[in-house]
């Protein structure tokens, strides 16, 4: 159920967010390496991936009172 609704969750981010989202956590890279790859700043991509984690979890919360 939880998986299932962070996919649908997921599947509504911008690409950006998604890429670095699976970049983080689903290769397991760390900011610098995922800079690098994206050709954005490293403090750009901590900066983006907190304020969609964020997103995230409240949207996970949202859908769980529901």
């Amino acid at each position: 159920h939880d998986f299932a609704q962070l996919s649908s969750i997921l599947s509504q981010l911008p690409a950006r967010e998604r890429e670095l989202i699976a970049f983080k956590y689903g290769a397991g890279l760390n900011n610098r390496e995922i800079a690098r790859l994206t050709r954005l700043s490293e403090s750009n991509v901590g900066t983006i991936l907190n304020r969609t984690v964020e997103k995230l979890r409240i949207e996970m919360e949202v859908n769980h009172e529901r």
